[in-house]
């Protein structure tokens, strides 16, 4: 059970990351859409 609590503590932090790096790629690209429409 420890095991299987810390690896999907470990997966979620990874997701996280994940999200963030792809929250962050997906405000770029909008800004650049709309520096563009300008």
């Amino acid at each position: 059970m420890t095991s299987t609590s810390s690896l999907h503590v470990y997966y979620n932090t990874f997701s996280t990351r994940r999200k963030a790096k792809a929250f962050l790629f997906f405000q770029r690209a909008l800004t650049a859409v709309a520096v563009g429409a300008r």
